[in-house]
């Protein structure tokens, strides 16, 4: 469409391809820094063209490919081998989860004891099969008043 009213080559575009997180008001410090680079392209653009740093910054993902794959699927709320809908809280935790990136954490797994005090529901989770330290304990737990 913009070829047509424009002509083709007659200007830039910039797509964000995981554009639907920016609803997600969860992640609003990575989708603002993200704005943010758009902001500056548009001061740039109209100074004569976005620079080549700018330019970088805005192909980059929002969040790495597989990361917003987890995010996706786990926003579907569906289990995967049953097919039953999972409890919302239980997606929310999943989500959460996709964002977790091992490395941060010296390479070990996360276990956490989500307690959302709102519905009175704990939910552990786990970055991999094992719910618990070997001593039974958890490495962090959360209350979630909302």
């Amino acid at each position: 469409m913009f070829d047509h009213i424009c002509g083709k080559g007659n200007y830039t575009a910039v797509f964000c391809g995981q554009g639907e997180l920016f609803r997600v008001k969860e992640l609003s410090q990575r989708t603002e820094e993200y704005l943010g680079f758009i902001r500056t392209a548009g001061k740039e653009y109209i100074s004569g063209g976005i620079s080549a740093d700018t330019r970088d910054k805005l192909n980059t993902l929002l969040y790495p490919r597989d990361v917003f794959e987890r995010m996706a699927d786990a926003s579907w709320g569906i289990d995967t081998k049953s097919g039953e809908k999972q409890d919302d809280s239980l997606v929310f935790t999943k989500q959460m989860a996709a964002m977790y990136r091992k490395e941060s954490y010296g390479g070990r797994d996360i276990v956490l004891d989500m307690h959302y005090t709102d519905i009175d529901k704990k939910i552990p989770y786990h970055s991999r099969k094992r719910r618990q330290q070997s001593d039974g304990g958890f490495f962090g737990r959360i209350y979630n008043p909302h």
